[in-house]
């Protein structure tokens, strides 16, 4: 099965080209067998721009290997004019052209009208004649039959990039697919929401309908889609009136090339993002971004913050280490606000991607156990020195019984950062405060002990037993375990009221800490990835599908098989999306 789609515009700039790509790409999901032509000889060559592109190299190939007469270089339908088919025309011998077919890919073919010495093949003007015009239609016809009959899929998809206006190449495809019968031809027309633009789209589509056999309804051969459609536009809530004056029929062609919504703003309407630009022609045209002062600034930044990243991987205290962590990011931070990415900045700065969020959680729990004194201060009988040891030999045994060895320096750094911020080191630590936190760091023990299953992964049993601590009900004897120094006068009331005020808020929390510096390095520089990936694409803020991405896997820790997805979202450019959902919906319902 074969389907043929030339899409059109009255004049240029209005995105026809990156509306053909999109169809081409949403063609490919649907398992064709694609091949784009560029049939618009005076605009950008759609090879060059999607070769430049960050995003498009990924989804183009050339479609046929060099022909012999063209000295081997990639396809140009323009040399193969002027080389092959014309010099076919005068021999009367017919070129069988050979293609890969790679499923997904979509197959180009370019119209670049000057060699690689900036010579030009061909005058455009003599392509605009009638006779050579037809003769260009001929060696098309000839190129997509060969196609069609080399494909190995089952259903085969032809995108014409046509040229604009109504003579020449254009006028010569437009009355070729209006008598195709046995294949499926549409066409798509591309419009600006101006007045002016709609007014000729709609005479184009008139002409079509003309041309149209007796029978064929216009909304089964013609789609519209509206390009570049500002924001603040939408947002004032007015309305469009696109009906135009005139007979009934015309008006009736109206309503269905540009169906309303409730709010009548057209549907098949695409907003504008300057970040599309970037994405294909701007790609093409700049061998070389030119870097401000402030962008230098930046690159110095983040370059310091993946050497700050990287030295976690070999730290034997990466909670420690995270405090300096933190410096590099806010720097970073900083810097790419002064270079412009202000919102990129604000999102990366919101709680989710702070890297200092666990340790301003545990900090605050542990200064809470401070607030809790027994009123019996002669139960203590050991120092904080006791404490120290007593709490290093237990979590060692405690890693050991759950064969958590591999997890050693994370806890270790964990256990050494909370003793710290207690005051540890200090002449005048709060010795409550250290059996306090000695007391919850028992408990934390206890209850793995009691709930953690070798055979899960650790990351899992984080996420499940902090949801789930605050439907346990603890005793005291639960959490103190006979903690040795402590006499028992009245101790069992005192530890009760600590469990009840502090227990299931601190549990949470070094659960929390403890997922947040697994992966913690491998997490910030999927970060610094998503950005410098952002900036290549010209674009001033992360796309939301990313964003929610990333939150998953550095603030809730989500499953290590969705990194693999990171590619996907962070090279898709944002408004090509909503391209692709309403080339689907739209133009290929």
């Amino acid at each position: 099965m074969v389907e043929i789609y030339s899409v059109e515009s009255r004049k240029g700039g209005v995105g026809k080209t990156t509306i053909a790509l999109n169809l081409a790409k949403a063609l490919a999901k649907k398992k064709y067998d694609v091949l784009l032509i560029d049939c618009d000889i005076t605009g950008t060559p759609i090879t060059k721009a999607a070769w430049h592109s960050p995003f498009w190299k990924r989804h183009v190939m050339a479609a046929f290997k060099g022909h012999p007469d063209l000295d081997g270089k990639p396809f140009n339908l323009i040399s193969y004019y002027k080389n092959v088919f014309l010099k076919g025309k005068e021999s009367e011998q017919k070129t069988v052209l050979r293609h890969e077919t790679i499923k997904g890919k979509i197959h180009l073919i370019g119209s670049d009208i000057y060699d690689d010495d900036g010579n030009i093949i061909i005058d455009p003007r003599d392509l605009m004649d009638d006779l050579h015009s037809y003769w260009f239609l001929d060696m098309i016809k000839e190129i997509t039959e060969n196609y069609c009959k080399d494909s190995t899929l089952p259903k085969q998809a032809i995108v014409l990039d046509n040229s604009p206006g109504y003579v020449g190449i254009g006028k010569s495809i437009r009355e070729w697919l209006t008598t195709v019968e046995q294949e499926k031809a549409r066409f798509v027309l591309v419009s600006s929401l101006d007045e002016q633009d709609i007014a000729s789209t709609l005479s184009t589509a008139i002409d079509i309908q003309k041309c149209l056999p007796e029978g064929r309804k216009i909304e089964e051969n013609v789609r519209v889609v509206i390009n570049k459609v500002p924001d603040e536009l939408l947002t004032e809530g007015g309305g469009y009136n696109i009906i135009p004056g005139g007979n009934d029929k015309n008006r009736e062609l109206a309503m269905t090339l540009f169906p309303l919504d409730q709010k009548k703003y057209p549907k098949n309407i695409v907003r504008y993002d300057t970040a599309i630009s970037g994405q294909f022609i701007e790609a093409s045209l700049l061998p070389k971004i030119i870097v401000s002062k402030n962008g230098k600034i930046l690159d110095t930044a983040m370059e310091r913050l993946e050497k700050r990243i990287l030295l976690l991987r070999e730290s034997r205290k990466p909670y420690t280490d995270v405090t300096y962590l933190t410096t590099a990011y806010h720097t970073f931070l900083r810097e790419l606000n002064n270079a412009g990415y202000a919102r990129m900045s604000k999102t990366l700065g919101s709680e989710e991607f702070l890297p200092e969020t666990f340790l301003k959680r545990m900090n605050e729990q542990v200064g809470l156990l401070g607030s809790m004194a027994h009123p019996n201060p002669n139960v203590i009988h050991f120092s904080k020195n006791d404490i120290k040891g007593m709490e290093m030999r237990e979590m060692e045994s405690f890693l050991s019984r759950n064969h958590l060895e591999q997890y050693y320096s994370l806890f270790m750094s964990l256990l050494a950062g909370l003793l710290k911020k207690a005051g540890i080191d200090r002449k005048d630590a709060n010795i409550f405060q250290l059996v306090n936190l000695a007391m919850m760091l028992r408990g934390f023990y206890a209850i793995h002990v009691v709930s953690y299953d070798r055979n899960s992964d650790y990351r899992t049993f984080l996420k499940t037993i902090s949801k789930n601590i605050r439907k346990i009900k603890f005793r005291a004897n639960d959490v103190t375990l006979g903690y040795p120094g402590l006499q028992n006068v009245e101790f069992t009331a005192y530890s009760r009221n600590l469990i009840n005020a502090h227990f299931k808020d601190f549990f949470e929390n070094i659960c929390y800490a403890l997922l947040r510096m697994i992966d913690f390095e491998d997490d910030y520089l999927l970060i610094v990835r998503a950005c410098r990936d952002t900036m290549e694409q010209k674009a001033k803020m992360m796309s939301e599908s990313l964003v929610t991405y990333m939150k998953r896997v550095v603030y809730r820790k989500s499953e290590e098989q969705d990194k693999i997805r990171y590619r996907q979202l962070s090279t898709e450019p944002f408004e090509m999306k909503s391209i692709q959902r309403l080339i689907t919906k739209h133009v290929l319902s």
